[in-house]
């Protein structure tokens, strides 16, 4: 059959970084009053510093802050960027931050008139302040990047009380990077710099990387160095973090010769029909696919700009497959859009260093007939699904169709077939089979979202623990459907519950306890 190629960058004039306007502010606090002082903070900020303005930032520098001085920066950060909708905003702080009650605190140099708990929330500078801020600009791009997940320094602190929390209400607009995820502790460095802040300016300064490649590739170091003890967090709420690049203003004008160089001409039918599915209103639109084609860009098929839309994918009379040549993953999904793959539709990964299909926040309807596979995640993500990634709150309906043939070789949470991040995941129908994972759970990894199996079959997958399905700290929900004996494990189990959360977690029907494990034992853990 005829494979069409097609250069496909949905891009706005918005993304080439030569248009906008920039500005950063960037805070390190070390020198503390009344709790534990901080090696690293000063040094952190200054060299951010280099590194943005040598972006194209105009940045703002506050060193040992006090709390008027950092609010009242933080509101000049604001009137910088509300001068122009075309403008990007960064803010860095690296010093002490707590939590308290599930919000966020960065705590300014002089700390010992906090004396309680209650004095933090007035005496502190909250993390919402800073992003509420920041969203009143109305400006494209904001981004967060706290190194400050240390131990409560507090003689007060409750016990446990430790690392910061994912903030609850994050504005669109916004990327958040913290240095640690939520509850855990963030290390001070030994060098110059703190650790997740050396790892984050060599990225910084990588020419090509996007925005999305400098915090991702950041997470991987962090690990990698750690070996896994921290694990920093991204929470992205902005479209196009994949197709934003901060180059030096000389990588940034080479960056825009290659994207206009890939801008496509649109006379394929199925790149008409996508451009013009984004300038309509919300609606249901269907594609129809009447060859294969191959997706061969910097983006793959990155459905910004569809918000409230559902758009279906599917073959005509015969199986049409969508290979992935791209560099990036081959659908992505944002908030407020869904896809539906229709019959008659393979999404080919084709054994690429990247997830299938990518749910940041958005809907995937998988349909009788469709099928995803070749996935193969790993080189620099931190948590990898080889077939299906969901995360920020995404949501994946898989009623029929099969996921086979998928790998991922993260050496931290990873699944050959769905990872689930952070969302929900429900089987109605279908296959999940022949995925591989390096690490755990070949079939399923929920590691902070919710799985929800009511039908369908996971079988013959394989991993280190949980050939079937791995629980880290999600839940698993099984009212029917088959996990069965054929999925293998190295060491332990077909279905592994690795925190032990039995309140939330149901075997149900058609768990098979017998399963073939190469190592100690096998069946529900």
């Amino acid at each position: 059959m005829k494979k069409a190629l097609i250069f496909l960058v949905l891009l706005t004039a918005g993304t080439l970084i030569s248009a906008q306007q920039k500005h950063a502010l960037v805070i390190g606090n070390g020198n503390y009053t009344g709790i534990s002082r901080l090696n690293n903070p000063v040094n952190d900020a200054n060299d951010m510093e280099a590194a943005l303005r040598d972006l194209g930032f105009t940045v703002e520098k506050v060193l040992n802050g006090e709390l008027e001085q950092i609010e009242n920066a933080v509101l000049n950060l604001r009137r910088r960027l509300s001068g122009s909708r075309n403008s990007y905003g960064f803010f860095f702080f690296a010093g002490h931050g707590v939590q308290s009650s599930g919000e966020n605190f960065l705590i300014p140099v002089t700390a010992d008139n906090i004396r309680t708990e209650t004095q933090l929330r007035n005496r502190a500078v909250s993390l919402q302040f800073i992003l509420d801020s920041l969203s009143e600009a109305g400006n494209e791009l904001n981004m967060i990047v706290l190194d400050a997940c240390r131990d409560n320094p507090f003689s007060w602190a409750r016990s446990g009380s430790r690392g910061l929390s994912v903030a609850s209400r994050t504005p669109s607009g916004t990327i958040v990077m913290y240095a640690a995820g939520a509850g855990q502790q963030a290390s001070d460095g030994t060098g110059r710099n703190g650790l997740f802040t050396s790892h984050l300016l060599t990225n910084i300064k990588t020419q090509g990387l996007s925005v999305f490649d400098v915090f991702d590739r950041t997470m991987t170091a962090v690990l990698n160095t750690t070996n896994g003890i921290q694990h920093p967090e991204l929470s992205i709420r902005a479209g196009g973090a994949n197709t934003i690049f901060l180059g030096s203003r000389t990588q940034q004008a080479a960056q825009q010769t290659q994207t206009l160089q890939q801008q496509p001409v649109l006379s394929n039918k199925f790149l008409q029909e996508l451009d013009a599915i984004k300038k309509s209103g919300p609606g249901n639109y269907t594609i129809t696919l009447t060859e294969d084609i191959s997706i061969n860009n910097i983006t793959g098929i990155y459905l910004s700009g569809f918000e409230n839309k559902t758009i279906t994918l599917q073959g005509d009379s015969q199986r049409r497959t969508i290979t992935n040549d791209s560099q990036n993953n081959l659908i992505f999904i944002p908030s407020n859009v869904t896809l539906i793959l229709g019959s008659n539709i393979t999404l080919n990964g084709n054994s690429r260093v990247y997830t299938v299909v990518h749910i940041a926040g958005g809907r995937l309807e998988m349909l009788n007939g469709s099928i995803i596979s070749g996935g193969n995640s790993g080189s620099y993500s931190t948590s990898c699904g080889g077939g299906v990634y969901i995360r920020n709150d995404g949501v994946f309906n898989m009623r029929g169709g099969y996921i086979n043939n998928n790998n991922c070789y993260g050496i931290v949470g990873s699944d050959g077939g769905v990872f689930i991040d952070k969302g929900t995941f429900n089987m109605s129908g279908g296959t999940i089979s022949n995925n591989k994972a390096q690490n755990n759970g070949g079939g399923v990894y929920i590691s902070e979202g919710a799985f929800n199996m009511s039908g369908g079959t996971i079988s013959n997958n394989s991993a280190n623990l949980g050939g079937g399905v791995f629980i880290y700290e999600g839940t698993l929900i099984k009212t029917g459907g088959t996990i069965d004996a054929t999925n293998r494990a190295n060491r332990d189990g077909n279905v592994v519950n690795s925190r032990n959360i039995k309140r939330n977690t149901t075997a149900g029907p058609s768990v098979n306890l017998d399963n073939r494990v190469s190592g100690r034992r096998g069946g529900w853990e």
